[in-house]
């Protein structure tokens, strides 16, 4: 049996995102409706969201059980259950201020399962992404809650914005002083807040369709011409900074760290990636995140005093698997778009950035490289299987 209280503590564990979705749908009853323009989303996206973050809340109590999985959701609808999180919303969980839902109607009927996930928007993207499962324990921790709860609760009336609750112009008043925040699609308007980077869960990404002309702003000078395919053979991914008009901002591996030049837009497929890597230089950890959650950490080895891996954002060029036994390089490779700067005079290798397993497990958690960031073989393998070309990998200290 789980008890309110086991609730609450498992909710201060989860990432604040989904405690904060989880608060608006199911302790404020706000509508899908109005969260999706809240989170400039689709309603069926909301259920989506909302699912999978009650799956990894079972997964922090470690519910499996059909009966543990109802006494979830009837505690995540009670007061005293969000009261003993510490915190109230709104302090928490800044800028997304929701309204307040209409008021239950008597006898309101079962709120029923969340309709099948539509294929989420993507940055800057000429097609849709293909549609993403839900996990079958989302569903069923959905269905068996419903059940659960239909019976003696009367579960939450999801009702679209009445009354005065539409939006209009710059957002309806709710009645309690939030208003729907309605961003333009263009302009300074369409981001009027600075906006952390490690927050974001869709990555934009080129395909290049051939040789492509890199310039050094838009329309600006020549800076190369680089061939559809990398030096190891991989089919030329750009990771895209920003975006101006007709024109990308993108990283190559011909270009020095951090210089970043510009492509016409029409030169490439575009779409985005929902993985990237974080390295933490002072904790010698590497953590891989999937839609702005992180799904794994690994302890990594860096760059030893004298030569320390660089800083900055870089993106994932190349996974090179290695078939050499005697490899420095263990098993697999991932390459990025930099470069080490502070190479030994007599290093007679390359000096491109990577990420890689290493036969010296000893390394692991310590600075022992040239520069590249070294994980075990098992990870190293996982990564390959997971992480796209194009995917964005972070560097700091």
């Amino acid at each position: 049996m789980i008890a309110p209280e086991q609730v609450a503590r498992a909710l201060e564990r989860i990432d604040p995102r989904d405690r904060e979705l989880l608060a608006l749908s199911l302790r404020r009853r706000v509508p899908d409706e109005a969260l999706a323009l809240v989170y400039d989303i689709q309603a069926p996206e909301v259920a989506r969201r909302r699912a999978a973050a009650i799956e990894r809340l079972a997964e922090e109590l470690g519910v499996h059980r059909g009966a543990d999985l109802g006494t979830v959701l009837k505690a995540l609808l009670e007061e005293e259950t969000w009261s003993g999180t510490g915190a109230e919303l709104g302090s928490e969980f800044g800028e997304h201020e929701a309204p307040k839902a209409d008021p239950e109607p008597p006898n309101a009927e079962p709120e029923p399962p969340p309709p099948p996930p539509r294929t989420p928007e993507t940055v800057w993207a000429s097609g849709e992404e293909p549609p993403r499962r839900v996990p079958h324990l989302a569903l069923a921790l959905v269905g068996l809650g419903l059940a659960a709860l239909g019976a003696g609760l009367g579960l939450i009336a999801i009702n679209g914005l009445g009354g005065d609750g539409q939006a209009a112009g710059g957002g309806a008043d709710s009645g309690d002083g939030t208003r729907i925040f309605l961003p333009a699609r263009e302009g300074p308007a369409a981001a009027p807040f600075p906006s952390d980077p490690d927050d974001a869960s869709c990555y934009p990404r080129a395909h290049a369709s051939g040789r492509t002309t890199l310039y050094e702003k838009p329309g600006g000078k020549v800076l190369e011409r680089v061939p559809g395919r990398t030096e190891w053979g991989t089919p030329r991914v750009f990771g895209v900074i920003d975006r101006e008009g007709d024109w990308l901002a993108v990283q190559a591996p011909e270009l020095d760290n951090q210089t970043i030049a510009w492509m016409r837009a029409e030169a490439g497929r575009i779409d985005c990636v929902r993985w990237s890597l974080h390295a933490d230089l002072s904790k010698r950890a590497l953590y891989v995140r999937r839609d702005g959650h992180t799904e794994r950490s690994f302890a990594i080895g860096i760059g030893r005093r004298g030569n320390p891996t660089p800083e900055g954002r870089f993106s994932v060029t190349d996974k090179l698997r290695v078939t050499d036994d005697d490899s420095p390089y263990g098993c697999c490779v991932i390459a990025l778009t930099g470069h080490q700067t502070r190479l030994p005079a007599s290093w007679p290798g390359g000096d491109r950035l990577a990420v890689h397993a290493s036969p010296d497990l000893a390394s692991i958690g310590r600075p022992a490289s040239l520069g590249c960031m070294r994980v075990r073989t098992g990870e190293a393998r996982w990564l390959i299987e997971r992480v796209p070309v194009g995917a964005p990998v972070f560097v700091s200290s």
